[in-house]
């Protein structure tokens, strides 16, 4: 047996918090060296922070590394001599690169920069990072640099950086080809839908194909709109044998044996011959020689083994919550400039989910809802009591902070001097004026009282209604950060009821909601107005967006696609005049969405033009 302990470490760090993030590594560090650990690794950019976009332009930001980096060498040296510490940050060697450290006391073994840069979706890495060659090495201050192996006298191993595991032909299956046993891949990889699955598979094929075991380590917490899952796995020659916990930062220690890998080499036949041929046709990289403790030969009884530990299969509710309260935990305590949310609550579908995430982040954090939530609702005549109810109901059942002030009078004044500025009467202003009238005095009201208790303001829109542009500028796209702009409506109306069936909900409260799911959706700034009269069926405009946005779909597909999913529900007549509408709405409201703050990353597909949809705010159909 070589059994080897592993540490693994999700940090939840900062960018550019250079001397907190090494605060928070050398914990993890002195847990590891308690427990005798071979390895301790991080995440990607654990000492930069990730992603930090044009700043690794700043030479500052990239020399002020260097100097923590020298501080840990007397640490590791100091506090855990022998144990190989694998961590990324960034590196400036003419270009930026975007970098993995394998640190060993004071010496630093090699330096492997990442040699797949994804620049889609969220990710812009290619713009400011540059790229490294495969199979390329060099020198720099006599310290190995580029595409490394290391060999210690036991066993070898190499080390990659997250996109490099995505790339079919990444550098992992040259390394294995070239004898690495042990591939560490250190990650930030933002949440998704589905990305945990997607995630587990691709460990599974990749420990599979490249006959290894491997170990992805990734980042927790929040950047901006970015939010981090953390977790990760071992694998072991398709097997995954640990999981390390999601949505949960801290040290954990592992253990495997590297004979099971050996074993498997040797009894796969075709993965033998392929190594064979991939040696005589391009020959061997010399590995960097690193000195490593000897693997045990005996199990340790206080740590899990391989295979024994339970395994999740997370639920898509469970994840976009956690996401929302990681992500507005993130942006609130990481900018140390808010006291306190506040929610303009109507009493609808949105605000009231907006409010109960806001409330479940506070009880996460242990603090009384009442010190760090303030609901202020603003009805005119057009809000009905039963939305007034939810809402008063609601703060009392969640013991939050509510205010009712009405904006009637203020609506009426503003009216009367819209009707002197544009010198026409009341009753000759565009109903849609009047509406927007609405939805602005609230924002300004609420901007004003964020302003006046340190709040962030939480915007409340979902991504259903930013789409076609079911928004007012100045008015509801209004807010510091937003938790359901990512969200679909039917998927917020999934999310409620998923939170009427919670445990952990107040039983006062499900009342509300359950009177709230059964009534139509309105934005209540007309006399009896329901959204999907006035739009669409949501179930519709959110297939719509997922279709034309999302798989770029013709008009002429979607309606193909949409007439056999709703055949028995909608007339293709209707569906048809449903999907003109959507597209012409899309292009008309980019100019609209492009303007609301940032919102919680959830899916593949976010209404977010710099992170997700790059699309003109000004263009003709004709193409179409």
């Amino acid at each position: 047996m070589r059994i080897l302990k592993i540490g693994t470490a999700n940090l939840n760090n900062i960018v550019g918090g250079f001397r907190s993030n090494w605060q928070k590594m050398q914990e993890a560090l002195e847990t590891f060296h308690l427990q005798g650990c071979h390895f301790a690794v991080f995440q990607e950019g654990v000492l930069s922070g990730y992603p930090a976009e044009d700043l690794v332009l700043h030479e500052q930001f990239n020399i002020s590394q260097l100097e923590i980096l020298e501080e840990m060498k007397i640490f590791c040296q100091n506090k855990c001599p022998g144990m190989i510490v694998i961590f990324g940050m960034t590196y400036q060697l003419g270009s930026v690169y975007n970098v993995a450290v394998i640190l060993q006391g004071t010496k630093i073994i090699g330096i492997v920069p990442k040699q797949n840069l994804p620049t889609y979706g969220v990710f812009y890495d290619g713009r400011t990072f540059a790229k490294w060659r495969a199979g390329a090495q060099e020198k720099v201050n006599g310290v190995s640099f580029g595409d490394l192996m290391f060999e210690t006298p036991d066993f070898k191993f190499a080390v990659e950086i997250c996109e490099d595991i995505w790339s079919v032909d990444g550098p992992s299956s040259r390394h294995c080809f070239e004898g690495a046993e042990l591939i560490f891949n250190i990650s930030a990889s933002p949440f998704r839908e589905g990305v945990f699955h997607s995630r587990q598979r691709l460990m599974e094929i990749r420990s599979s194909d490249n006959e290894t075991t491997l170990v992805y380590v990734n980042a927790v917490g929040s950047n901006d709109s970015l939010v981090m899952d953390g977790g990760g796995f071992i694998a072991q020659n398709g097997t995954i044998q640990h999981e390390i916990p999601r949505w949960d930062g801290g040290a954990r220690v592992y253990q495997i044996d590297l004979d099971f890998t050996k074993s498997s080499r040797a009894s796969n036949t075709t993965w033998r011959q392929n190594a064979f041929d991939r040696e005589r046709d391009c020959g061997k990289i010399k590995p960097v020689a690193v000195e490593c403790k000897k693997p045990l030969t005996n199990w340790q009884k206080h740590l899990p083994l391989p295979g024994s530990g339970g395994f999740s299969n997370p639920g898509i509710f469970e994840d976009q919550i956690e996401a929302i309260i990681w992500g507005l935990d993130g942006y609130f305590q990481k900018s140390g400039a808010f006291e306190r949310v506040v929610v303009s609550l109507s009493g609808g579908r949105d605000s009231v989910l907006t409010t109960l995430l806001a409330w479940m982040w506070a009880k996460r954090l242990g603090k009384d809802p009442k010190s760090m939530i303030t609901c202020v609702s603003q009805p005119t005549r057009f809000n009905s009591e039963a939305t007034k109810s939810i809402a008063s109901n609601l703060c009392e059942g969640l013991d939050v902070n509510f205010i009712e002030e009405s904006i009637e009078d203020g609506f009426s004044r503003e009216l009367e001097a819209l009707q002197n500025i544009a010198q026409t009467n009341v009753g000759d202003l565009p109903p849609i004026v009047k509406q927007n009238c609405q939805a602005r005095l609230r924002a300004l009201r609420m901007w004003n009282l964020s302003n006046s208790v340190n709040g962030l303001f939480l915007n409340t829109g979902c991504m259903s209604e930013r789409a076609v542009g079911y928004s007012t500028i100045g008015g509801d796209i209004q807010g510091g950060y937003s938790l359901l702009g990512n969200l679909k409506k039917t998927q917020i109306n999934a999310l409620l009821e998923y939170f009427l069936n919670m445990d952990n909900i107040p039983e006062q409260v499900k009342p509300s909601l359950e009177i709230l799911l059964q009534s139509a959706a309105s934005a209540e700034l007309a006399e009896n107005q329901e959204d999907e009269k006035e739009l669409m069926p949501f179930e519709i405009l959110d297939r719509c967006y997922s279709l034309y946005a999302g798989e770029k779909m013709s008009p002429k597909d979607i309606w193909k696609t949409m007439c056999r999913i709703f055949a028995d529900k909608y007339g293709e007549d209707q569906i048809e005049e449903w999907i003109k509408k959507f597209i012409k709405l899309f292009h008309r409201s980019i100019y609209k969405w492009i303007q609301t703050c940032e919102s919680v990353h959830l899916q593949e597909l976010d209404l977010d033009r710099e992170r997700s949809l790059q699309l003109p705010s000004v263009s003709s159909l004709e193409w179409l």
